[in-house]
């Protein structure tokens, strides 16, 4: 079925005149999901057997912190005043660190005196962060990445936007693309 599809497509494609270079992400793409569908099975199987991405060795804020932050915690513990609950910030390291009522939301490098990291795994709905009515989980995954950022030193960072772009360093003498190439694959 998927190849009725495809030779469907490719000649409309081609009667346009789309350049290979835009065509052939797309063919791989497509062929890619029909090598994973089986007959009677549906996309989402297919997908959820993809595996998860290795939580990285080194935790970078701005990459793998700041989403799930941004996603789960801003809302009531970020930059608005106005909806700020408990006068707690995460969205500062000032505000993360600062002392409220004897607790801090996160103390680097000890995850046991962190509020935030106590929080986020406790099974109590009363403590739990983010709360149950808010819609909002942390995954398991999410936890581990937050509980070795806290314990390799709770390193924020600015806003990606404001940081000045640093080159990578290449290896001398190979290509900057296979450097590329290689660093996804490992």
């Amino acid at each position: 079925m998927c190849s009725l599809r495809l030779a469907k497509l490719t000649p409309s494609l081609s009667q346009k005149l789309v350049p290979l270079k835009t065509i052939v992400p797309f063919l791989v793409r497509v062929f890619a999901l029909c090598a994973l569908i089986r007959p009677g099975a549906s996309l989402l199987s297919a997908l959820s057997a993809i595996p998860e991405p290795p939580i990285p060795e080194k935790i970078e804020f701005n990459r793998d912190v700041r989403p799930i932050l941004s996603e789960n915690c801003f809302k009531c513990h970020g930059f608005d005043k106005k909806h700020r609950e408990a006068d707690r910030r995460l969205d500062t390291r000032e505000g993360a660190l600062a002392e409220n009522d004897g607790v801090k939301a996160i103390v680097p490098g000890n995850l046991a005196k962190s509020e935030a990291a106590v929080r986020i795994h406790s099974k109590d709905k009363d403590e739990v962060m983010p709360p149950p009515n808010s819609g909002k989980k942390i995954t398991p995954r999410q936890q581990s990445i937050i509980d070795r950022w806290i314990q390799q030193g709770a390193e924020y960072q600015g806003h990606w936007s404001y940081l000045k772009p640093s080159r990578s360093a290449l290896a001398p003498g190979k290509n900057p693309v296979d450097t590329l190439v290689q660093t996804r694959l490992a």
